[in-house]
């Protein structure tokens, strides 16, 4: 039983640590620049969060998750994954946690890629 115990709990950190690590995006196309991140509101807290996207240095959240962890890792990426399909290069950047008080908050119009 204790080793169950023990399997759930390294399980749940193992899962924490993953949603911890930045999911942070630059797409770049024909000499424009597109990010997608992930903001952490608390450093080394997963939730709340928030993925955010830049354009044409305008910033504005797309979605935000308050309670369930890897939401926002998994949105960021999926946003990237389309900006891909519509022709971007994308790469995953950084290794960190970036929190909100880190980044400008101006919000922006749309998020179509363009």
């Amino acid at each position: 039983m204790k080793t169950i115990k023990l399997l759930a709990i390294s399980a749940s950190l193992l899962t924490s640590a993953t949603a911890m690590a930045a999911d942070n995006y630059i797409c770049t196309n024909a000499g424009s620049e597109r990010s997608v991140k992930v903001i952490y509101q608390a450093p080394g807290v997963a939730v709340p969060c928030e993925v955010q996207y830049t354009k044409d240095g305008v910033s504005q959240t797309l979605w935000t998750a308050e309670n369930m962890t890897g939401y926002c890792e998994e949105k960021a990426q999926a946003f990237a994954d389309k900006l891909s399909g519509w022709g971007w290069q994308c790469s995953q950047q950084g290794d960190g946690m970036m929190d909100a008080s880190e980044e400008d908050m101006t919000p922006a119009e749309g998020a179509d890629g363009n």
